[in-house]
């Protein structure tokens, strides 16, 4: 069954999960070339040598997928995460989506080919 491109996941950073209504970041479910993108960009992070590429690649995360977020205080603009954003707080929403973006492990295993019996 394919993803569901309707599927929203809702993300909030720790330190907003106690506000009233906490401001939430909206993400559609990845796609397998989505995910292929996300994980490469993640995986540079344990070869950058500089800042910069290590933003760079956390960015790139953080931006795919993304539709939208609510109770910011400013309307939906993704090129203005950069100036939104802590570097500690573009990290954690980073893990957070690399938690949330890829098949569960419920969809996984519906996915693989069931072997075929002796008699079949």
């Amino acid at each position: 069954m394919p993803h569901d491109p309707e599927e929203i996941i809702d993300l909030v950073l720790i330190v907003d999960a106690d506000k009233i209504p906490p401001p939430t970041f909206h993400y559609t479910v990845l796609t397998c070339r989505q995910y292929r993108v996300v994980a490469t960009a993640a995986e540079s992070l344990d070869k950058s040598n500089n800042a910069g590429d290590t933003l760079d690649a956390v960015f790139l995360v953080i931006k795919t997928g993304l539709m939208g977020w609510s109770d910011m205080g400013q309307e939906f603009d993704p090129a203005v995460l950069e100036d939104m954003l802590s570097s500690e707080e573009a990290m954690e929403l980073m893990l957070l989506r690399l938690q949330t973006g890829r098949p569960s492990t419920e969809v996984k295993k519906k996915s693989v080919l069931q072997p075929l019996s002796e008699g079949g």
